[in-house]
């Protein structure tokens, strides 16, 4: 008997999702300091969107480098990124003169996110992170946080939650950026008293380069190389000076710091901890490495 008492206790928490709460409008008013009133009403509203969980189980960072770079690194993503360059490069170097964070990046980084400001998002914030909240279990914990960021940013500015558009994961605005990152990293860059991610070039650009900044860009510092002589990957940061004793050939005769060694497609990369500062936008080495090579061809 206490055998199958013990394998139905087993079971049930086997079951339980990797993230609980007893109530998702009482842990949202309460971790965010919300009334609970105001988070009573919005998630009353907030409806399950299929279509968002079939898009996160399919994301395009988990596409062959090849397939990827197809999508951001085209000739008329480049062409657009040249004409995005030159209509804002007044303001993308202020940017880079007070953040520290190079201009071409900054403007790989729109140009990836929201096709330089062209992407208009349809589908719902509040439905995007209320079902990925309810319905992914893998990252429940993550998106439910965000929602609660989410609410607390529309108390907070009063807006309708429900009028807020973002993509399929939640992302809002020109720099797409989730609602918690808003809080951390938006910045007013045209000095106008309010901060406009979804209108408003200069505090995109200002943010983009804020959430660089703050994630520790070191500027003037290598980012990715392609080395040879290499026989597979290295995922901890090991000196330069070590690997070029074991042969690996770097370009540009690149003699100090440390890199890690990442295969992404067909070549091996060194990357440096600038590397890491991009995949704190988007944790992909095909989406680091497609903002670099981005960067280089827009300047």
């Amino acid at each position: 008997m206490r055998f199958f008492v013990l394998l139905a206790a087993i079971s049930f928490f086997i079951a339980q999702p990797i993230f609980a709460y007893d109530n998702l409008t009482e842990y949202i008013s309460k971790r965010f300091n919300l009334p609970i009133h105001y988070v009573q009403n919005a998630l009353a509203k907030a409806k399950i969107d299929f279509a968002v969980l079939e898009k996160i189980k399919n994301p395009a960072e988990e596409k062959d480098w090849e397939d990827y770079k197809k999508i951001f690194l085209n000739p008329q993503k480049v062409k657009n990124g040249q004409h995005f360059y030159k209509k804002y490069k007044k303001l993308l170097l202020k940017a880079e003169k007070k953040y520290r964070v190079p201009s071409e990046i900054i403007a790989a980084i729109i140009g990836i996110e929201s096709d330089f400001g062209k992407y208009k998002p349809k589908y719902n914030a509040l439905d995007s992170l209320y079902t990925l909240a309810e319905k992914f279990d893998r990252r429940s914990e993550y998106f439910t946080n965000e929602l609660g960021s989410l609410l607390d940013y529309t108390y907070k500015h009063k807006i309708k939650p429900s009028e807020v558009l973002s993509s399929y994961a939640g992302a809002v605005g020109i720099p797409q950026f989730m609602p918690s990152n808003i809080f951390k990293f938006a910045v007013d860059f045209n000095k106008d008293k309010k901060i406009d991610l979804v209108n408003s070039m200069s505090d995109a650009i200002g943010s983009v380069a804020n959430f660089l900044s703050k994630n520790g860009w070191d500027y003037g510092k290598p980012t990715a190389v392609v080395v040879k002589n290499v026989n597979s990957s290295i995922t901890t940061y090991t000196k330069v000076s070590f690997l070029r004793k074991r042969g690996v050939i770097f370009p540009f005769n690149i003699k100090r710091g440390e890199a890690k060694i990442n295969k992404i497609g067909q070549d091996y990369w060194a990357t440096f901890k600038n590397f890491d500062v991009l995949r704190k936008y988007n944790p992909s080495d095909n989406y680091a490495l497609s903002v670099l090579l981005l960067s280089k061809m827009i300047k």
